[in-house]
């Protein structure tokens, strides 16, 4: 199914995710890229299960893109998150938007109808530093982070 990236030159009009948490477990990771139709643009994995070398699984199609600083060494710290991109996605089209955390993998997808950010967010409910970090990335970018309370007014 080529719905995303169609013959010729045209660009990115839709965008199909699928997201899911694989616990850590190579059995899962597995059954999730074998289980992936040629349907989905992006796969938002947390808790990716990672070889010994430091890397996740991914067949032929999958480019994967793991937070900016995926291999800087951090006591207590592993990659939680990270984003899988279709081949059919042109590298052209998308870039990774860095941000200081290894619970958040962010990339920008430029279509004829403007940017998108997409973050893949593993929100540890231990703490709050994925969301101060969050916050942060989000003030520097000049964007500001609200709270919306859904039973309220807007």
């Amino acid at each position: 199914m080529s719905h995303n990236m169609p013959e010729g030159n045209e660009e990115i009009t839709k965008v199909w995710i699928w997201q899911q948490n694989v616990r850590k477990l190579l059995v899962a990771t597995l059954t999730l890229l074998n289980g992936l139709r040629d349907e989905y643009d992006l796969v938002c994995i947390q808790e990716p299960h990672f070889d010994f070398r430091g890397i996740t699984r991914a067949t032929g199609v999958w480019m994967a893109v793991y937070p900016s600083n995926h291999m800087v060494e951090q006591e207590g710290s592993t990659t939680r998150s990270l984003i899988l991109i279709h081949c059919r996605i042109s590298t052209a089209a998308w870039m990774q938007i860095e941000v200081a955390s290894k619970d958040i993998t962010a990339i920008q997808l430029e279509g004829p109808g403007g940017k998108l950010n997409i973050y893949n967010i593993y929100n540890d409910c231990t703490h709050s530093r994925t969301i101060d970090t969050l916050k942060t990335h989000f003030e520097r970018r000049g964007r500001r982070m609200r709270a919306r309370d859904n039973g309220g007014e807007r």
